[in-house]
This record gives C-alpha cells, structure tokens and sequence, in this order.
C-alpha cells in the first residue's frame, strides 16, 4: 500500500511517499506478534505490536518470554 502524505519545506509544498506493510509474525517461543515495515523516503523502519493488527501496544521485547524482538529471528 502507498500513501502520499504533503509536507512543506520552507513553505513550497512537496509530496514524501510512504510505503507501509503489516505482517504477522511468530516469535521464536511461538507468540504471535505483528511487523510494521514502513519505508519513507528509501530509509526503512520496523515496529513491532503485540495483540490484533489494528490495535495493538507496540513493544520491543516479546511480552509471553520477554526475548528482545530483531525481525531476523522471528519466524
């Protein structure tokens, strides 16, 4: 999905395009956890929710065994 959101830089309007994914993802003790990969500007970032995929408390270690989350370990 793409979004275009409107900026202004020193009061010329500019377009920045953002790209936004949500995964679901396991971490390695099994719990469910949800991935946001979002891309603005060609710098990629990653966000980590635990709960649904629409409303969900992001977190950075895994709420069930308490593991810091790197989205190379989980499955």
């Amino acid at each position: 999905m793409f979004t275009f959101m409107n900026t202004t830089t020193g009061g010329i309007p500019r377009r920045i395009i953002k790209e936004t994914v949500m995964q679901q993802r396991f971490c390695t003790c099994g719990h469910q956890l949800w991935v946001l990969y979002s891309s603005i500007e060609r710098k990629f970032r990653t966000m980590f929710f635990a709960g649904t995929c629409f409303s969900g408390k992001r977190v950075d270690i895994c709420p069930c065994c308490g593991a810091p989350l790197d989205i190379n370990r989980l499955n």
